[in-house]
């Protein structure tokens, strides 16, 4: 049955030994996963095996696909291996190489709304794309969809622990007052964002938030795994960065979640948003066509930017409004949003990624062989 597989070279960047240590790569090996179903997947040279923990040479030594090894090569950021490369190859839409464009048999991209406005380029969507492209650059003639892929971990409903009520000597009416007076003051609710944090998804609506005195009482905001190339104010909690279960947990546990980009967020994925969907939990965010694509055109906390404004500018007023309303959810309506998000996110599960890798490939050797 292997035999009648395609043979696929994989390779990112110059990772020779790819390992789950931050979203590209995790991302990369979520999708070689996707592929097994239906084809072998060679990582840099070396035949994967999806019980692998890492891919590739242990020595940590880059191959360079020879003619006739392979049926297809797809390579991501790595300009001498691609161009020295033979065909039929794939390079992945982003960063910009002339040499590489030119040279490429088909374009990959991560998003619906990047593949449909690439295919379709013209100078018109110059500022569209941030210029990541040339305005006079011709679209390319073939781009193909790898969606962005969910660990199936994700999908598992994790129980809450039960709490453990604890026999106490009787207290009065009134010492019960104070408690849960106390209690319902002390309780914030607690918005999240994970990975890094940098000058193009930096936190400035809530920041803003956070200086208004009736919200920072009852919202607490955190960053987990911020890193240190742009220092957070105090207001929000610095989190370091923690074990992979340990993010899981604090995911589950979120009141909500951000996410913030600046508008490359209209192509671009984003995997913790994805995750997020997955154990159903909300998510605060600028609408943007990614995410419209992942989440629906209705879902109902993507807050709109001021006319003439961009994402620099922290006060925002939907942004104030949708906070409110995000940390401020019934519990009825919380479930309900857990179901439509799950049930959302299963279009990224590894089953349905590789169905739709499986058509798009097949589309590719339609053109290319014809």
């Amino acid at each position: 049955m292997s035999a009648l597989k395609k043979k696929v070279y994989f390779l990112l960047s110059s990772e020779a030994y790819l390992e789950p240590i931050s979203g590209d790569r995790i991302n990369e090996m979520n999708i070689i996963r996707a592929m097994l179903g239906e084809y072998e997947v060679y990582y840099n040279g070396v035949l994967v095996d999806p019980e692998d923990k890492a891919f590739g040479d242990k020595e940590r030594v880059i191959h360079t696909p020879k003619d006739g090894d392979y049926d297809l090569i797809y390579i991501r950021n790595n300009k001498q291996v691609f161009l020295d490369s033979p065909s039929p190859k794939l390079w992945f839409a982003s960063p910009y190489d002339k040499e590489c464009f030119e040279q490429a048999d088909g374009i990959v991209c991560m998003t619906k709304p990047w593949k449909t406005a690439l295919e379709k380029y013209d100078s018109s969507k110059y500022d569209y794309f941030q210029a990541t492209y040339p305005e006079d650059m011709r679209a390319p003639e073939i781009c193909i969809l790898f969606p962005q892929v969910i660990d199936g971990s994700h999908f598992i409903e994790v129980n809450k622990k039960e709490k453990i009520e604890q026999v106490v000597a009787p207290v009065s009416l009134k010492h019960r007052l104070i408690k849960l007076f106390k209690k319902s003051h002390e309780e914030k609710k607690v918005i999240r964002h994970f990975g890094p944090i940098r000058p193009s998804n930096y936190p400035y609506q809530v920041i803003s938030a956070l200086s208004n005195k009736e919200i920072s009482i009852k919202v607490q905001a955190e960053c987990v795994g911020a890193g240190k190339k742009i220092s957070i104010p105090k207001q929000i909690v610095n989190v370091p960065r923690i074990p992979q279960e340990q993010v899981a947990d604090m995911l589950h546990s979120a009141d909500a979640i951000w996410y913030n980009q600046d508008a490359s967020g209209h192509i671009a994925g984003s995997l913790k948003v994805l995750e997020a969907m997955a154990v159903g939990v909300p998510i605060l965010l600028p609408r943007y066509d990614a995410r419209v694509d992942e989440l629906g055109e209705d879902y109902p906390f993507f807050w709109e930017l001021e006319d003439g404004t961009s994402i620099k500018d922290g006060n925002q007023k939907d942004f104030l409004d949708k906070l409110n309303k995000i940390t401020s959810i019934s519990p009825e309506k919380r479930a309900d949003l857990k179901v439509y998000l799950r049930k959302r996110a299963l279009r990224h599960s590894k089953e349905n990624v590789a169905n739709i890798i499986n058509d798009e490939l097949n589309y590719f050797w339609e053109r290319y062989n014809g």
